[in-house]
């Protein structure tokens, strides 16, 4: 059955996913460190250059972890 490949690999990966076990790459940053990351751009001591290099991570992880954080403080009253 040539065609059916696909179909397998989608069904178990699919079932995976249903049973919790296919979630993706583990983050980097632990929650206190996102947490950490935020407060001190958010107050202007520190740029997202500087943030790379104490964190040890990209500028894409940064700019994630600062629009989660700006999301959530919007959604709080």
């Amino acid at each position: 059955m040539p065609g059916n490949s696909s179909i397998w690999t989608f069904a178990s990966t699919e079932l995976l996913r249903w049973r919790g076990k296919l979630n993706g790459c583990q983050t980097k940053l632990t929650a206190r460190q996102r947490a950490e990351l935020a407060w001190p751009h958010a107050n202007g001591e520190y740029t997202v250059a500087e943030l790379m290099e104490v964190f040890s991570i990209g500028r894409a992880p940064v700019y994630r972890v600062l629009d989660r954080a700006a999301a959530s403080t919007r959604e709080s009253p």
